[in-house]
C-alpha cells in the first residue's frame, strides 16, 4: 500500500457494431437527473433509469444509449467482477450515448459487467478533467492544480466546502475518444478543517510499473443532495461519512455497505478513497443476496492482490 508524498500538503484527490439489448419499456420511464445503467458482460441491460439500450461488440466495448442528451454530463463506472477495469467516454454513435471499454489488467479488451452512473443537472458537483488538468466541463468546479514534480496528482477545487462529502471518479476521455491503458484512481476528501478541495491520484497498474500517471478523468462529489446514497468507509470497515446506515469489513479487501432503503436496480460507483491518498488497484462491486439494501465492495493492491483500502461509494437510482 503506497502513500503519496504530498498527502500532508494537500488540504485535508470507436465501438464495433453488435446486437443492441433493449430494456423493457416499464423500466425506462422518464429520464432522471442522473441516468443509470447496470450491464452484464454480454451487454444485457439488467436495470437502469433512463437507459434505452446497449450495443456490445462482444470483446469489451459497449455503447449505452439513454433517452436524453448526456453529452454535457460526467460519467462514473465500476466493474462487477475482479480483474476488470472500466473506462468511459462520450457516445460514439450520438449525444445520447456513453461509450465504455472493459479491460483486463494487461490492457487488453475483455468483456465485463459494470454499473454506469451519468451525472447531470443539479444533483451533484462534478468535473471532467483532461490529463493536463484542463477543466473541460463541470458544475461548481473552480480550478484544477497539477504538480510537475508529482505527476498523476490533481487538486480539484469546488465552489463550496467538500467536508463530509463523498466523491467518486473514473478514468475516461473528456470527449468521445479512447483510453488506451488501465490505471487506478484514488480520491481524497477531507473531513476536518475548511476545504473546497479534493485530491485525485492516478497510478499505472503494476504491469505498467505502478508509477504515477497522467490520465483524463471524470469526478463527481455529493454532499447530501437528495436522491444519491453515499458512504465513505475506512479500511477497517468503519463508516466514516455519508448516508449509509452501516458498513462492515467482511473479509480482506471486502466491505458490506448497507443503506436505510432498498437499492435494487440502482447503479453503484465505488472508488478507493480516504483522508490519506493510498494507491489501490481495482475496486469492484457485487450485489448482496437476500439483502436488498446492501452492496459489497472489493479492493485490491496495484498487483491485483486483495487488500484493505478505504472506499467511497455512491448509489444512484
Amino acid at each position: 500500500m503506497l502513500k503519496h508524498p504530498l498527502v500532508s500538503a494537500v488540504a485535508a484527490l470507436s465501438i464495433a457494431v453488435g446486437a443492441a439489448v433493449v430494456l423493457p419499456a416499464s423500466a425506462t420511464a422518464a429520464a432522471p437527473d442522473s441516468p443509470t445503467a447496470v450491464v452484464d458482460a454480454s451487454g444485457a441491460l439488467v436495470s437502469g433509469s433512463g437507459a434505452v439500450s446497449v450495443t456490445a461488440s462482444g470483446f469489451g466495448t459497449y455503447e449505452v444509449k439513454f433517452n436524453r442528451n448526456v453529452s454535457t454530463c460526467a460519467y462514473t463506472a465500476t466493474a462487477t467482477a475482479p480483474n476488470i477495469f472500466v473506462f468511459v467516454a462520450g457516445g460514439h454513435t450520438g449525444p445520447r450515448g456513453v461509450y465504455l471499454e472493459t479491460k483486463n489488467p494487461g490492457g487488453g479488451l475483455t468483456p465485463g459487467g459494470f454499473h454506469l452512473s451519468v451525472w447531470c443537472g443539479t444533483s451533484s458537483k462534478r468535473a471532467v478533467i483532461a490529463a493536463d488538468g484542463t477543466i473541460v466541463r463541470g458544475r461548481k468546479v473552480v480550478s484544477v492544480t497539477t504538480f510537475p514534480s508529482l505527476p498523476g496528482l490533481y487538486q480539484v477545487k469546488f465552489t463550496a466546502s467538500t467536508n463530509f462529502c463523498v466523491a467518486a471518479g473514473t478514468i475516461g476521455d473528456t470527449a468521445n475518444g479512447l483510453v488506451f491503458s488501465p490505471a487506478s484512481l484514488t480520491v481524497q476528501t477531507p473531513r476536518l478543517g475548511p476545504s473546497r478541495i479534493i485530491a485525485i491520484q492516478i497510478n499505472d497498474l503494476a504491469v505498467f510499473g505502478g508509477v504515477p500517471s497522467l490520465r483524463p478523468f471524470h469526478v463527481v462529489l455529493t454532499c447530501g443532495e437528495p436522491g444519491v446514497r453515499s458512504a465513505t468507509v475506512v479500511s477497517d470497515g468503519t463508516l466514516a461519512t455519508g448516508t449509509a446506515s452501516s458498513s462492515t469489513r467482511i473479509g480482506v479487501g471486502s466491505y458490506r455497505v448497507t443503506f436505510p432503503t432498498s437499492i435494487v436496480g440502482c447503479a453503484t460507483s465505488a472508488v478507493a478513497a480516504g483522508e490519506e491518498l493510498t494507491t489501490a488497484g481495482q475496486v469492484w462491486v457485487t450485489p448482496t443476496f437476500r439483502d436488498a439494501s446492501s452492496v459489497d465492495v472489493h479492493t485490491t493492491d496495484l498487483d491485483g492482490t486483495p487488500a484493505d483500502h478505504a472506499v467511497a461509494v455512491l448509489v444512484s437510482c
